[in-house]
């Protein structure tokens, strides 16, 4: 069951959408200049005609209340941190678990690391992101599998109008075998659309799918709704809640974080 809980956590930061945070038009994988105002006119790499470009660096932290089918509650804490330049990015994310379980009192209970690098690119209405990326076990953990986990995806997105975007990207992971447990390679697969309110409030509706990484174990399937609300130039929050459709993922999961844009 705890693979279960990792698994959905760290799928929920593979599987991405559509996201265009300073709600200029520009896709934020590929836009370069992130805060950009709203009254802005930019060019297709999002920044202003007058300015140069030396990368942006991402960093937020947030919290996910999650529970099972059978109400057993995990909360966890989750960082991330991504750097663009041109078309380039590269990620890295970790999480701390709190299980309202005995089984997993007085446990070191941080997770592995995740590093994702990746590559966009845009032509005319669509948007192409390829990833390649690797689990890294953390060997203090009590709750790691210890094994590197390898995974590559495609994300590919459609602008149908300056509203309203429609997505879908497929993964695919090579994992590793741990001492007491074999896994299975698996597939992911995700599809959703994003409308932006205003020009600070974006939502999106996604469809998430994974095979198990166990034998004979049922696939997973959820639905989550997101919010992204830009609170000034350089500060936004996410909200998110997912909804397990299957008896192994989480039967629901709130999600709150915040993040910080330097450039």
């Amino acid at each position: 069951m705890l693979r279960v809980v990792i698994l959905t956590a760290f799928l929920s930061l593979f599987l991405y959408g559509y996201e265009d945070l300073d709600i200029d038009g520009v896709d934020d994988s590929i836009d370069k200049c992130l805060n950009t105002s709203f009254d802005d006119e930019v060019g297709e790499d999002g920044c202003p005609y007058n300015q140069s470009y030396r990368g942006k660096l991402i960093l937020s932290f947030g919290k996910k209340i999650a529970y099972s089918k059978s109400d057993l509650q995990t909360n966890s804490l989750n960082f991330y941190a991504n750097y663009r330049y041109n078309n380039w990015s590269l990620s890295l994310s970790t999480s701390s678990y709190d299980i309202f379980d005995n089984l997993y009192n007085n446990l070191n209970l941080w997770g592995d690391y995740y590093l994702i690098g990746g590559y966009s690119h845009k032509h005319n209405k669509f948007t192409t992101q390829y990833s390649l990326g690797m689990k890294i076990p953390n060997n203090d953990s009590d709750i790691s599998s210890k094994e590197f986990d390898f995974f590559a995806s495609i994300n590919l997105n459609y602008r149908l109008s300056n509203a309203q975007n429609i997505y879908g990207s497929y993964g695919y992971t090579l994992t590793g075998d741990s001492d007491k447990q074999n896994y299975k390679n698996y597939s992911s697969l995700m599809v959703g659309t994003s409308y932006m309110m205003s020009d600070k409030w974006q939502v999106n509706f996604n469809y998430n799918y994974s095979d198990s990484s166990y034998e004979n174990e049922d696939n997973y399937h959820n639905i989550s709704f997101g919010n992204y609300y830009e609170v000034s130039e350089k500060v936004f929050i996410k909200m998110r809640y997912d909804r397990g459709l299957d008896d192994n993922s989480y039967k629901n999961a709130f999600s709150l974080s915040i993040g910080r844009v330097f450039e």
